[in-house]
């Protein structure tokens, strides 16, 4: 740990993503004891629709007409209606720009997720946020996560993909509400297709529900020339 992120710790002590308790100065967990037990035993449930291990799941998302995302994989399952650590950690992911948070997401990504994928090399792209939630909330989770990942292997950071949105797609009440919401939202920088042609593409969001907003990036970025598109996310929703 650098000696400025030692001297920060002692001036604003770490704390658990879950439940705030503090942890060690030179702590560079994002769990306590406790929530690190619960998150572990979540990692480890069975997918709701396929009945496979997480680690093995590798269940179609609703909205991937065409197989535009090639691969979907997530690390744990969220439900709205628990409170466990899943929903906490979602939580300040999308309330707090705690550096810490994101950095602890990406290594769980690179350490669970980044396995299951071909060895090759790949571009990093996050689901944007929409600029109205930015600007309320300070940042975009995504993009902090997807920089985080970005340095823990030789990955190419880009974000050529932007929100023009101002719906946020949980607001939207329905499969095809949000399908259509998202074809709206998502825009893609011009004049990229030398960064994108014949490359494989990691897409990272926090939380995926219907699968909207990441095949709608996913045919964007597969009209500049990407060969594959893989999304990481945190969780993915079960009902």
């Amino acid at each position: 740990m650098r000696f400025i992120d030692k001297l920060l710790n002692w001036i604003f002590p770490p704390k658990c993503v879950c439940c705030d308790e503090i942890l060690d100065y030179e702590s560079e967990e994002i769990f306590c004891e406790n929530c690190l037990l619960e998150w572990e035993i979540l990692k480890k449930e069975k997918c709701r629709t396929c009945g496979q291990p997480l680690w093995e799941c590798y269940c179609g998302m609703r909205d991937n007409h065409d197989g535009l995302v090639d691969a979907e994989l997530h690390l744990v399952q969220y439900d709205k209606k628990l409170d466990n650590a899943v929903n906490k950690l979602v939580f300040s992911c999308k309330d707090r720009t705690v550096s810490a948070y994101f950095r602890g997401v990406a290594k769980e990504m690179y350490k669970c997720l980044y396995p299951r994928l071909p060895k090759d090399s790949y571009v990093v792209m996050p689901v944007p946020r929409t600029r109205l939630a930015k600007k309320m909330k300070g940042h975009d989770q995504s993009e902090f996560i997807a920089k985080e990942f970005c340095k823990l292997d030789d990955f190419i950071y880009c974000d050529l993909i932007y929100n023009v949105g101002e719906k946020s797609q949980k607001l939207s009440v329905n499969q095809r509400e949000r399908s259509e919401n998202a074809k709206k939202s998502y825009k893609i920088m011009q004049d990229n297709e030398k960064i994108l042609k014949g490359r494989n593409v990691i897409l990272i969001d926090d939380v995926i529900t219907t699968g909207s907003s990441v095949v709608r990036c996913a045919k964007l970025i597969k009209s500049k020339g990407a060969k594959k598109v893989y999304a990481f996310s945190i969780a993915k929703t079960v009902r």
